[in-house]
C-alpha cells in the first residue's frame, strides 16, 4: 500500500510541476506581448503627436494660402498669375556643368580650400 501512495504522490507532483511549467511559459509569453504592445503604443502616441502638429499646420490660414498659391495656382483678386517656363532644349547651367572643364586638381582645391 505504501508503494501505491509513493507512486500516486510522484504522479501528482509531476502533474503539478508540468502545470507550473506551462503557467510559467504562459506568463513569460504574456510579458513579451505586453512589452511589444507598450512599444507599439509609444510609437503610435509619437505618430499621433506628429499628426496633430501636422493638422494644426494644415488648418492655419497661411498654409491654406500657400497651397492655394503654389499648388493650385490661385491668385487674390487683382493679382495676375505669371508662369515662367523654360524653353524646349534650353538647359539649366548647374554647378557641375561649370566645373566640367576644370582639371581635377582645381576641383579638389575648390572642395578643400573653398576657392
Amino acid at each position: 500500500m505504501s508503494r501505491w501512495k509513493s507512486y500516486l504522490i510522484l504522479v501528482v507532483e509531476m502533474v503539478v510541476v508540468v502545470s507550473l511549467g506551462k503557467s510559467l511559459i504562459g506568463v513569460l509569453r504574456t510579458r513579451d506581448k505586453i512589452k511589444d504592445l507598450e512599444a507599439r503604443k509609444a510609437k503610435l502616441e509619437e505618430e499621433g503627436k506628429i499628426l496633430s502638429h501636422r493638422l494644426e499646420k494644415v488648418q492655419r490660414k497661411d498654409y491654406l494660402e500657400f497651397v492655394a498659391r503654389e499648388k493650385l495656382n490661385l491668385t487674390k483678386p487683382g493679382e495676375t498669375l505669371v508662369i515662367v517656363s523654360q524653353k524646349v532644349g534650353e538647359k539649366k547651367m548647374t554647378k557641375n556643368d561649370k566645373e566640367e572643364g576644370l582639371p581635377n586638381w582645381k576641383k579638389w582645391r575648390r572642395v578643400i580650400l573653398g576657392f
